[in-house]
């Protein structure tokens, strides 16, 4: 009754206040608030003229979607495009901030634990305007000046790279964004936190999920990948993020699975210097117990040693400690059956060379 109270705005304000803390709290509590019928009331209060009663609702319906059981009934609503209206630069930058926290949210998909499920994506069709906002703005110099609202943005894209075959092939169709987000200065960004509790990853991780995609990953090296992961992860003059770097081994695991029938992807990786990294970067994992890490690695310079030119390729790999690396490798303990297999296979192959 008090959302309607369109004659009181403050109670309006306070009204959605609560109903926001409430939408933050567990499921049985944000879905009580739902089945009041709240939804249609908050769709009307995002228009609203008043610049902290539309925040407020916004930031109610961000956490309301944030529960994958309510989110598409806040999509079936018309709230994305007053929230993309809303992270205009001609907007209050708290408003433009909430708003792109929404929009992140709206593709975000996890359970009530954090953990991801891609299982339970929104339909395309109903986030398409979010993630199409996002490139522009993203793409566009000068467009956002505050560095939540990039880090908000660029996880939107994250998301939806994620989970939308269509996302990615949208963004591998612009050229000055895939530019912005392999600038060596991003991928490995120098400092900024975001609201998402970590230094901001937010472009390595972005890559990282194109490059689950054979078909973009490909695109990707086309469009110089490999030297701009030169850039970031062969530059021992500046350390790379433990948050980014997770992210930039995965990317190189993915791109490492690409066929390579004439070796130009190896050769790629050799002269970009990623080889010593991977290889280094193999030994600290195992030092550290560092799992991930540690079968990123691994995974990578079994397949381009792999892929690489017996007479030329092979060499450069064993000349930077390559054997060691896939000795300690057999380890099934450490790395599993399966990928120790793939380990031995790739010390034939140096056998042969």
């Amino acid at each position: 009754k008090c959302l309607k109270m369109s004659t009181h705005t403050p109670i309006q304000f306070e009204a959605c206040w609560a109903i926001t803390n409430i939408a933050s709290g567990t499921l049985e509590q944000t879905a009580y608030i739902v089945h009041t019928g709240v939804l249609k009331d908050l769709s009307f209060l995002v228009n609203s003229e008043n610049q902290a009663l539309k925040e407020q609702a916004l930031w109610a319906l961000g956490n309301i979607a944030g529960d994958v059981q309510f989110r598409d009934a806040v999509l079936r609503l018309p709230v994305i495009e007053p929230t993309i209206l809303a992270c205009m630069p001609t907007a209050q930058i708290s408003l433009q901030r909430t708003a792109s926290w929404v929009l992140s949210n709206f593709v975000r998909v996890h359970n009530q634990a954090g953990h991801e499920e891609k299982h339970t994506v929104p339909k395309a069709e109903l986030v398409r305007p979010i993630w199409r906002h996002a490139m522009r703005a993203i793409a566009t110099n000068g467009w956002l000046t505050d560095e939540m609202v990039v880090s908000d943005l660029m996880f939107t894209l994250y998301y939806c790279a994620t989970n939308y075959s269509e996302a990615r092939g949208a963004i591998l169709s612009s050229k000055p964004l895939v530019d912005k987000i392999l600038d060596p200065n991003v991928l490995n960004p120098s400092d900024g936190v975001s609201r998402h509790g970590a230094s901001n990853a937010s472009s390595a991780k972005i890559v990282s999920a194109l490059t689950v995609d054979p078909v973009a990953a490909s695109r990707l090296v086309e469009m110089s990948l490999v030297p701009k992961l030169g850039s970031v992860l062969g530059n021992n003059m500046v350390p790379v993020k433990k948050e980014s770097k997770l992210f930039l081994l995965k990317t190189t695991r993915n791109i490492s699975a690409l066929k390579d029938p004439h070796g130009t992807l190896n050769a790629s990786v050799i002269s970009a210097g990623l080889h010593p990294f991977l290889l280094t970067e193999f030994r600290m994992a195992l030092a550290t117990k560092n799992q991930k890490n540690l079968t990123c690695t691994l995974e990578a310079v079994s397949n381009f040693i792999g892929n690489a030119d017996l007479k030329t390729g092979v060499s450069q790999w064993v000349e930077n400690g390559a054997i060691v690396v896939l000795v300690d490798g057999l380890d099934w303990k450490s790395c599993g059956i399966e990928l120790c297999a793939k380990v031995a296979k790739t010390g034939i192959r140096i056998l042969k060379a």
